[in-house]
């Protein structure tokens, strides 16, 4: 197979772009490059119009991009104030976090949820991270929510674990 630009100038390799002009078997045919298609809005785009996050590894549309030097998709910062919220020296903030975890229900946020779990204090704050452990799921929250279970002694924290583990059966359920 020949390629050949706009000009008629044979090509070689992968040299040619969207505007290449691919000769074969007498028909002309534009060669298009490899399209992304941005997680946010599902428009199909351009490479060149695009950018992966640094933390999820998907692709979105640079009009998406918030922040031109921030390597991460707009849900991903967010995720990583979060993240970082839930070490503050305020109770209320970690609170806040948690909820948002909870909310967001992310599977990257599990690391950092799970070494707060360990060091937390504040039972409310507790409470919603166990929670948000079982919204999230997965094998590894169960065995961590089940042996909280046998060590907490706070009924407000007792009440987010089992809230989790409910969360997970259900989610156990509507996956079969």
């Amino acid at each position: 197979m020949t390629n050949y630009d706009q000009q008629g100038q044979h090509v070689e390799g992968d040299q040619f772009n969207a505007d290449t002009i691919n000769v074969n078997a007498g028909t002309i045919n534009i060669i298009e490059p490899e399209l992304k298609r941005c997680y946010i809005c599902g428009k199909l785009c351009r490479p060149e119009d695009t950018y992966e996050c640094k933390r999820c590894r998907n692709f979105a549309c640079l009009s998406h991009k918030v922040d031109v030097s921030s390597p991460y998709s707009p849900k991903c910062k967010v995720l990583i104030d979060v993240e970082k919220s839930l070490f503050s020296s305020s109770d209320e903030v970690r609170r806040v976090a948690a909820q948002h975890i909870w909310s967001a229900r992310d599977q990257s946020t599990m690391p950092a949820l799970m070494r707060r779990i360990k060091v937390e204090t504040d039972s409310i704050t507790k409470h919603w991270l166990y929670s948000a452990l079982g919204r999230i799921g997965g094998a590894e929250a169960r065995r961590m929510l089940e042996e909280a279970q046998t060590q907490e002694n706070d009924s407000l924290v007792l009440q987010g674990i089992e809230d989790g583990l409910q969360s997970i059966t259900a989610e156990t359920r509507f996956d079969k």
